[in-house]
């Protein structure tokens, strides 16, 4: 295998396994950013997998990185082929969750860059909630934030601590759905407007506030994908027989979750385009109101953009699209 590399796909992401040497030069080669796969994790799952243990022995005495699917060309593909199991491309043993491990990585700094460059203040806008129950998700941040540390460190993590992190679900749920009501409040101004000023008005709140929520729900998301990294370390050290199952549930829950993020940004632009249409047909283009409305519509545009950009939601693109 010195001269030769692998290509195992999830559907999600790339493994690229192979000698060092082989591996840096296909992906440098190709000019394909990746991350590594972590040999310390299989090495220590190595074994104990029921499934074909090869994959992950493989990984564990080469060297493996991964690569988002996204990022690489059909032609890579057709020219390397994939690694499979049987008829299918799916990966086997714990080489399939360390790769869902490293996809969820990846998603987390994407989003921490989104969040980044919005320059919110989401300690802030939590403390200042008169639900005081949303700003437990500040403490939440700071035991997941240890417990992938403590993981980083040992390459796990013991029962007590994945216990005390798991705890935080509930708590960021509900911050979640408590910024989703707010974005959808926004949304639901739009309707109580009776006259140009009141749209006016309704449109200036929604893109002086939209952003901020966007950023309270893009770290509540955040935080479910670190607690799916940690939860991933359970079922690759005790439960390997539920790791497709698992992965399974993951992948759909995820989707729904951002199906739901996508819906909610789309209905706060069409509640401001229908605003944009009523105005119009009360006042002049170049009035006061309409233009209000338009440069928040322009504002709140971005804002969502931005948010599903950074969440990689694809058909919340299409819905802007839709509505340019």
């Amino acid at each position: 295998m010195a001269h030769e590399i692998q290509l195992i796909s999830d559907g999600i992401g790339l493994a690229v396994i192979g000698d060092p040497a082989a591996v840096d030069a296909f992906l440098t080669s190709q000019n394909l950013p990746s991350r590594e796969l972590d040999g310390r994790q299989l090495s220590r799952l190595e074994g104990r997998t029921s499934t074909k243990p090869q994959a992950t022995a493989d990984v564990a005495e080469t060297s493996g990185r991964w690569v988002k699917l996204t990022q690489v060309p059909a032609r890579v593909i057709d020219r390397y082929g994939l690694r499979a199991n049987g008829t299918s491309e799916e990966p086997t043993g714990a080489l399939a969750g360390v790769m869902a491990q490293i996809a969820l990585k990846q998603a987390m700094d994407e989003i921490n860059e989104y969040l980044v460059g919005t320059g919110t203040q989401i300690d802030d806008v939590l403390r200042a909630q008169p639900d005081t129950a949303v700003a437990g998700m500040i403490r939440a941040q700071g035991v997941i934030e240890e417990a992938l540390t403590h993981r980083a460190g040992a390459g796990g993590i013991p029962k007590a601590t994945l216990s005390t992190a798991q705890g935080t679900s509930l708590v960021i749920a509900y911050t979640q759905a408590y910024a989703l009501r707010q974005l959808r409040a926004l949304a639901d101004t739009f309707e109580d407007a009776g006259t140009s000023d009141d749209r006016a008005a309704a449109a200036e709140q929604a893109a002086s506030e939209a952003q901020e929520w966007l950023a309270v729900i893009a770290r509540s998301f955040r935080l479910q994908d670190s607690l799916q990294v940690l939860e991933l370390d359970r079922v690759l050290d005790a439960a390997t027989d539920e790791l497709d199952d698992h992965l399974e549930h993951l992948r759909f829950a995820r989707g729904e979750r951002l199906e739901v993020l996508s819906q909610a940004g789309t209905r706060l632009v069409e509640r401001i385009d229908a605003a944009i249409a009523a105005t119009r047909d009360e006042d002049l283009p170049d009035s006061a109101p309409s233009r209000t409305v338009i440069e928040s519509r322009d504002l709140i545009v971005v804002a969502v953009r931005d948010f599903e950009d950074g969440l990689g939601i694809e058909s919340g693109r299409e819905s802007l699209d839709a509505h340019r």
